[in-house]
């Protein structure tokens, strides 16, 4: 049986729950939306009303996430950071980070352990991310789910990219904070030459912990993204670019623009599709 955690005391900004057995469900309410996305040549604009429900993991209880059934089964990745190494035994392949930034497992947040990606500013992007090249072939769907904070103060930044690999070509699909403007959906599709889209913002502050859920459905032409955060639905939209499923590459951490600084913290982070 799961040993049960000691209660942490959340942050004001926390707007979630910790859960203590091994498999919790969070079903979200039914929200309608209109949302922009912003094309080179225009706008075009979106109505629709979607259920999201995904799995709300727990922290792991100091231990690896594939240790302890923190996983929702059938899960493409999991890792709750609940270690002292970067990169974690057999969690992640690689490190990639620019020069002034940094990667670090920090202790002290609402959920223990995470992963504190810091990224001084410098006249070229920043990169503090873990790579991992996974063996999963997505068809229909995708979802990635993390905690995070965006210390207040931070430059354009975004987080967890999530990399469909196909033959001659990639998408790149990732939540954006976007300074002036606000929290977005982003995409790149490459296949030859590169075409990045976002979507319209979704006002957003820095500062606090919250829990976002980026939804992806390849099983509509173009594809559908629906991006929830601390359990309400804030953003849809389609695919502007041509994002196509494919084999799963996670990117987990942070990206800031050039000329940006930013401190991004990271945790809980679950993948799951099929």
């Amino acid at each position: 049986m799961r040993r049960q955690r000691r209660r942490r005391t959340r942050s004001p900004g926390r707007v979630f729950c910790g859960w203590a057995t091994l498999a919790s469900m969070v079903a979200l309410r039914r929200v309608a939306l209109v949302v922009c996305l912003f094309a080179l040549d225009g706008c075009e604009v979106f109505f629709s009303v979607a259920d999201y429900e995904g799995p709300k993991p727990s922290d792991a209880g100091g231990t690896d996430a594939a240790l302890t059934g923190f996983c929702p089964s059938g899960a493409i990745f999991c890792d709750d950071f609940e270690r002292t190494n970067v990169l974690g035994p057999g969690v992640w392949d690689t490190e990639d980070v620019t020069t002034g930034a940094t990667l670090a497992i920090i202790s002290g947040t609402p959920t223990g352990r995470a992963l504190d990606c810091r990224l001084s500013q410098t006249s070229a992007q920043g990169r503090a991310v873990l790579v991992k090249a996974t063996s999963a072939n997505v068809a229909n769907e995708l979802t990635i789910q993390h905690d995070f904070e965006i210390a207040s103060g931070a430059g354009s930044v975004h987080m967890n990219e999530v990399l469909f690999r196909g033959s001659g070509s990639y998408s790149i699909v990732f939540p954006y904070y976007n300074a002036g403007s606000g929290l977005m959906i982003a995409e790149v599709v490459c296949g030859g030459p590169c075409t990045y889209r976002q979507s319209a913002p979704f006002s957003f502050a820095p500062g606090g912990w919250h829990h976002l859920a980026l939804a992806i459905d390849f099983t509509t032409t173009p594809a559908k993204y629906t991006l929830t955060l601390d359990g309400r639905v804030v953003l849809q939209a389609s695919s502007q670019a041509g994002a196509k499923p494919g084999t799963v590459e996670l990117h987990g951490g942070a990206y800031t623009d050039p000329n940006a600084a930013a401190d991004v913290t990271i945790d809980e982070l679950v993948v799951t599709g099929n």
